[in-house]
């Protein structure tokens, strides 16, 4: 593979997608896509383009070239996280630089590039939070506004309920609980099935931010210490009764 040297932007957060990838998440796996003529991806046709991802394991590059001849290298400008190289017209993309992230354990994917116009990394994660400023969190141990607050014991508990405060949950039917990332990555999130639930209908509450996965599945994720959410590092999360009473919680020792 070519070895320009190209000005490097600072890189992105191990993991969070480029800017002109498609993300998606599904099942703990995230996935990054580059899809042809979306967000600025404009890929050479398909009988002019072959695929090298062969030095990628080895030196943490990829590309893709074509034939400059039968297609003009200035109709297809590189994405914006890889360089354009000459001759053999080839883009390709330098793990680490141009916003370029990819996490040490993830892998690529570029067996569709030629037959679907799409190429991608995955890595197993929960979704990546949106590049947002989020609000100031709230006073550790607060309960977030949407939420009831109750104690007893020296225990407060702080729960989101259905129908409640705002709090507006898919039907039973299409949601499962994820939560089982909160101790490593302090997220948890609620999953349902967006064809049989049009996300419209059902917006996220003010702690969570909303993402579409694969097979149309649609989540609402919480990440600790933004948009007001602030368990304290005793708390303890319930998510058991989510399906079966339309609420989840956490607790701490008041």
């Amino acid at each position: 593979t070519p070895t320009p040297a190209p000005t490097a932007t600072p890189p992105t957060p191990a993991g969070a997608c480029p800017v002109e990838c498609v993300a998606s998440w599904s099942s703990g796996t995230t996935t990054c896509e580059w899809r042809n003529n979306t967000n600025g991806v404009i890929l050479p046709p398909p009988g002019t383009l072959t695929l090298n991802c062969g030095y990628y394991a080895a030196y943490g590059s990829f590309a893709y070239i074509w034939d400059g001849a039968a297609a003009n290298p200035s109709a297809y400008p590189c994405p914006p996280t890889a360089v354009f190289g000459a001759g053999a017209n080839y883009c390709v993309f330098y793990n680490g630089t141009n916003g370029l992230s990819i996490p040490a354990e993830g892998t690529l994917d570029c067996g569709s590039l030629v037959s679907s116009g799409i190429f991608s990394y995955s890595y197993s994660a929960p979704p990546p939070p949106p590049p947002t400023t989020p609000t100031p969190a709230a006073a550790s141990g607060g309960c977030p506004a949407e939420c009831i607050e109750t104690r007893s014991s020296g225990t407060t508990t702080c729960e989101w309920r259905n129908n409640t405060n705002g709090v507006i949950l898919p039907p039973p039917g299409t949601l499962s609980p994820d939560c089982g990332y909160y101790a490593v990555y302090g997220s948890f999130a609620y999953i349902w099935d967006g064809e049989a639930a049009n996300p419209s209908a059902y917006p996220c509450p003010p702690t969570a931010v909303y993402g579409a996965g694969a097979n149309s599945q649609a989540y609402c994720v919480f990440y600790n210490g933004t948009n007001g959410l602030s368990i304290p590092a005793e708390g303890t999360l319930n998510c058991g009764s989510l399906v079966s009473s339309g609420t989840f919680s956490y607790s701490y020792t008041s």
